[in-house]
């Protein structure tokens, strides 16, 4: 018989849907994903796009899923109750659990009833030990954390960074499983391509055959910083080298006004793409800038790795101690420092072995891929329940 394992997920989510769909082929275990919100299944507000978008690749009937939060009760203390009744009914019909993170109340609900109930409760979370906090914070933290995590049973690791973040909170080394962060990247590898569409950008944005394009991708918030890209453009004067930005937020229109106001030539603005569109956007480019002031991970590195184009991160992106190794298939550099990412814009548009550092990134990305990270938590799953006959 299929051992029932339910994994509590905030919301459908682009990067996790085809991994779901992934294990739900898994012969020997019925996953079930439980969302606590339908944002991003249906037309919503999101803050930090600041727009109201959907995801038009979700495969929902490609895995068993529910929705939490639906229910029609007029009263907020039935609907509470309600919502805790269903969380507590799903952990009861299930052999384990697995949450992905700690950050709002839904997961600490679902933890407590799990422990309670004695149900195994596995933790797979982005969290990683890059960002800077003062030393009371941390220490604080560490306490936290060392107790805390003596909850669950075991974890599933999304990297090198994440498995050093539980093992410096006490997490001993035989209840981590290491795996990695992954997309699918057969969709960004095989998609059909649009000659028509990729023409229609090219000409659309002024690049020529022989021009280098650079793409940024992701929400115009503080943290992930497209001002330090914009401003590492304008410290180039190289007529041929084209920056394209996907996304929308808060920060689009000072960064519009801003390109303007200081008349930096090829930079373009593009919005919000979703990723049938944003691969064609990937397919016309040569390399990807990452220029977060922190990513728990960073799957936009994924996604433009698919497709064969070398990167340039910050050492602030949890992805690229596994990722990207310098000079091999890309460049990393200290966020912060506009003129340190326009040397390395420099170094890569005129790298003589750019078609090398191409070929090294497809070769690289294959460790990562969907069918990897699955056989990994499908075998770290069979460990947990291995280890709990013992």
């Amino acid at each position: 018989m299929k051992k029932v394992i339910s994994i509590f997920s905030s919301h459908p989510v682009q990067y996790h849907s085809p991994l779901f769909n992934e294990l739900a082929k898994s012969p020997n275990f019925k996953f079930k994903i439980l969302y606590f919100s339908n944002h991003g299944a249906k037309i919503s507000y999101d803050k930090d796009f600041n727009k109201e978008f959907k995801w038009n690749n979700f495969l929902l009937n490609k895995h068993e899923h529910y929705f939490l939060n639906k229910y029609n009760y007029q009263n907020p203390i039935i609907n509470f109750f309600y919502y805790l009744y269903k969380i507590i009914n799903h952990i009861k019909n299930s052999d384990a659990i697995i949450i992905f993170g700690w950050n709002r109340s839904y997961y600490l609900f679902a933890v407590f009833f799990s422990f309670f109930l004695s149900v195994p409760i596995v933790l797979l979370s982005e969290e990683n030990l890059i960002k800077k906090e003062n030393f009371l914070k941390k220490i604080f933290k560490k306490i936290i954390f060392f107790i805390f995590f003596k909850i669950f049973d075991f974890f599933i690791s999304i990297g090198t960074n994440n498995t050093n973040f539980y093992i410096s909170h006490g997490v001993a080394k035989n209840k981590i499983h290491q795996t990695f962060y992954t997309i699918d990247t057969n969709f960004f590898k095989y998609s059909i391509k649009d000659n028509l569409f990729e023409f229609n950008i090219k000409k659309k944005y002024n690049i020529k055959k022989k021009d280098f394009v650079f793409i940024w991708v992701g929400k115009f918030i503080e943290r992930k910083n497209p001002f330090e890209a914009i401003k590492a453009f304008q410290l180039l004067k190289k007529k041929n080298l084209h920056l394209l930005m996907v996304g929308s937020g808060k920060l689009l229109e000072s960064c519009k006004i801003y390109i303007k106001k200081k008349n930096i030539k090829n930079i373009n603005l593009v919005g919000f793409k979703n990723q049938n569109q944003l691969i064609n956007f990937y397919r016309i480019s040569h390399c990807l800038i990452l220029s977060s002031k922190h990513e728990t991970w960073g799957l936009v590195l994924n996604e433009a790795m698919s497709v064969g184009l070398p990167c340039i991160a910050t050492t602030s992106c949890g992805a690229t101690k596994d990722l990207i190794k310098s000079n091999y298939n890309g460049y990393v550099y200290q966020s912060g420092s506009s003129k340190e990412l326009s040397k390395q814009i420099k170094k890569i548009s005129e790298n003589y072995n750019y078609k090398i550092l191409k070929r090294n990134t497809l070769l690289h990305i294959k460790k990562f891929s969907l069918e990897a990270t699955t056989f990994k938590i499908l075998k770290g799953l069979k460990n947990i329940f291995y280890e709990k006959k013992k």
